[in-house]
Formats: C-alpha cells, sequence, structure tokens
C-alpha cells in the first residue's frame, strides 16, 4: 500500500455493522464480568440501544478539504483517556476534571459519556433572530407578495379571440345556431 493513497470502503449494511459492534462489545462486557447476559440481552431488545452507524456522508478521493475536517473530525476524543483512571477494587471509574473528580459506576459511566449523543432525527442547533425559522419564513412571504404583486401588475391577461367552433358543436348537437338571433317584434 502506498503511503498516502486515499482508499474508499465500499458500501456496508449500516443496520448489520451496527448488531455486529454491539455483539461484539456485549461480549466483551460480558467475558470481563462487567455486565450480566440477561442485562445485555434486554439492552439488545431496546429498539434504541445506543448502537448505531450512520455513512450518509461521502468524501471523494479527491476533497483534501473534506478528508482533513474528517481526520479531525476522528481524532478529537469525546473524553480524555489521562483523566480517566479504573478502580479495579471498587470497579469504578474516576473522571478528574477541573472541577474535581467524580466516580461512575459502570453503566453510569457509559452514560454520561454517551449522553452528549443526540436522538436520531433531534434539532441539535436553534437558530435565532434573522435567522430562525420564523424569520426566514416572513422574509419568504414577503418576497412572494411582492413577486405576486409585481405580476399582476406588470402583466395583463392577454386577449384571445372567441373560437367560433363551440357554436359549431352546438349547432351539431341541437340542430340550433347559437349565433343567430331572430328579430323581435314589437308591436
Amino acid at each position: 500500500m502506498k503511503w498516502g493513497t486515499f482508499h474508499p470502503l465500499p458500501w456496508i449494511d449500516t443496520q448489520k455493522m451496527a448488531l455486529l459492534f454491539m455483539n461484539k462489545v456485549f461480549t466483551m462486557l460480558i467475558a470481563e464480568e462487567k455486565i450480566s447476559d440477561a442485562l445485555a440481552q434486554k439492552v439488545a431488545s431496546w429498539p434504541h440501544s445506543g448502537f448505531n452507524i450512520h455513512n450518509g456522508v461521502e468524501i471523494d478521493a479527491d476533497d483534501k478539504k473534506g478528508r482533513e475536517t474528517l481526520a479531525q473530525y476522528i481524532i478529537k476524543a469525546p473524553v480524555s483517556q489521562e483523566r480517566m483512571i479504573y478502580d479495579r477494587e471498587n470497579q469504578k471509574v474516576v473522571y478528574t476534571s477541573e472541577r474535581g473528580a467524580v466516580s461512575y459506576e459502570s453503566l453510569d459511566w457509559l452514560a454520561a459519556i454517551t449522553s452528549h449523543i443526540p436522538n436520531k432525527g433531534a434539532q441539535c442547533v436553534h437558530y435565532y433572530g434573522r435567522y430562525s425559522n420564523k424569520s426566514r419564513g416572513i422574509r419568504e412571504k414577503t418576497r412572494q407578495a411582492a413577486k405576486a404583486d409585481i405580476v399582476i401588475a406588470d402583466t395583463a391577461p392577454a386577449k384571445r379571440s372567441c373560437s367560433k367552433k363551440w357554436a359549431a358543436l352546438i349547432k351539431k348537437v341541437y340542430e340550433v345556431d347559437p349565433l343567430y338571433a331572430p328579430a323581435v317584434c314589437t308591436t
């Protein structure tokens, strides 16, 4: 393999990959006696078990900026491993930060570090002021109204001559000429 060569991954079935990953994690946790088999089965039966893979973003081989952004995202750890210590005796995770040390049970630690992951479809970015949905909607309605006013003011409907075909059809069906008006006699 040549250094610096970009190798795109083939398409993968994300649901199958997430199940495989979940099974590997549970197998490891059960082998380490961190969780019971019953707990692993219970979590696996949940509709939203917390195991998910997203592959909706594609990066082309010649997209240097996209590759750089992805690499920066991948190397950024959600927590500092240097601040994390596993206390085997008490079976707890101790995390030290600027605010002090906090001790967690194993599953509580997993819940704490994954709590920042949003639910599927959750809105994570909120816009206010000029960029809010309401402001953008009002501006769009104003634009549409202005466009409609311009269309009405500038373009009058084109006048077209009436077709005589309708008269021929009525004459054919009813045997009466609709264009013939008999003289009316007033005496």
